[in-house]
């Protein structure tokens, strides 16, 4: 949760004229390092898959009971995010997880009212960004 909220705080600092790398760099980064963790939890627990239903429900029980101030805009985003997550089915829990730098980015984005061509410009790099990410982390 420490990186989640990280990300969100660092979206929301994002100044409202930014444009370029002021603001495609945070999200990117965000979901870099959110991928590397990503990649990290499939390393650990890809050699037992009992291990691997431990580790899942070890971290959804934890992350479904977590709370997100939502009196600023960081504690909005990581909320919403929260909520999306709480409202995937079980099954479907381990990939929403691993879209987490995405699924942030799309809904900081749309706080944003960001054009469509940027808005996807955008989020194409941050799904490259996370995927080369826990790519990394296999070699």
């Amino acid at each position: 949760m420490a990186e989640t909220r990280t990300a969100a705080g660092q979206l929301a600092v994002v100044p409202a004229d930014a444009t370029g790398s002021e603001l495609s760099l945070p999200p990117t980064k965000n979901a870099r390092a959110l991928g590397l963790l990503d990649g990290i939890a499939d390393a650990a627990v890809s050699q037992n898959a009992q291990e691997a239903r431990k580790w899942h429900t070890t971290v959804f029980d934890r992350l479904l009971t977590e709370q997100a101030d939502q009196s600023e805009s960081a504690g909005r985003l990581t909320a919403t995010w929260l909520q999306e997550l709480k409202s995937t089915p079980e099954q479907q829990r381990a990939e929403r997880l691993r879209a987490q730098g995405l699924d942030m980015a799309r809904t900081w984005a749309q706080t944003r009212s960001m054009d469509e061509p940027t808005r996807q410009d955008l989020l194409t790099k941050v799904e490259t960004s996370a995927r080369n990410a826990r790519e990394e982390v296999k070699h």
